[in-house]
């Protein structure tokens, strides 16, 4: 049984700035007033923007005040889970990074732990044993592209496996839902306040 549980503050819901609490004075960051004092001003530092896109980015509808938006925006969430062998993890999630997004992994178990920064390709495994060199893996210096080199990988090996160059990289259909099942479970537990708790059915593409 895999269990998860979901919690996160809407931006427009904080309302941590008292002159925006009824209505923000632009809906685009470039054309407001108090541009300068709002944490969740738009910078466009998460994203890489084109030329035009820097220059004017309402034209793009890149810089919407997020208290102006018809929908709710995510802006900081937490997932805690708990698998049937008893393995437990954490997935935290900050929008408001002071210099940059940053994805950051951390697993701990009987032999060792690993700990990396996906945005600094940079990865490291600490034995539990004191005598046991640690080991560093790193891609720094090559051309990765969007995710770390996340997105390159995935489309190749689809391609390669369609062409009968390699095997696929998932084995049946249920394997490649497990991962879209979890994050659907937990937006279920954040907008319904509970803990939701999952059984093999939930995994079954025949499922009602």
């Amino acid at each position: 049984m895999l269990v998860a549980r979901y919690a996160a503050s809407p931006c427009r819901q904080s309302r941590r700035l008292e002159h925006i609490q009824e209505a923000a004075p632009a809906p685009f960051c470039s054309q407001c007033a108090v541009r300068p004092e709002c944490p969740y001003a738009d910078t466009g530092l998460h994203e890489n923007r084109t030329a035009a896109e820097r220059a004017d980015p309402s034209a793009y509808g890149l810089d919407r005040c997020v208290f102006r938006l018809d929908e709710t925006i995510v802006d900081n969430q937490v997932v805690s889970f708990e698998l049937e062998n008893g393995t437990r993890g954490t997935y935290y999630l900050a929008m408001q990074g002071p210099s940059r997004s940053e994805r950051r992994i951390t697993l701990i178990g009987d032999s060792g732990q690993l700990d990396g920064i996906f945005e600094d390709s940079r990865f490291i495994v600490t034995y539990t044993d004191p005598d046991h060199e640690r080991l560093v893996w790193s891609t720094r210096g090559r051309g990765l592209g969007g995710h770390g080199g996340g997105d390159i990988s995935t489309v190749t090996s689809f391609l390669n496996a369609c062409v009968g160059r390699s095997p696929p990289p998932i084995k049946n259909v249920q394997d490649a839902l497990a991962g879209l099942v979890f994050a659907a479970s937990a937006e279920r537990s954040r907008t319904s306040y509970q803990m939701v708790a999952l059984s093999d059915e939930d995994f079954q593409l025949n499922k009602a």
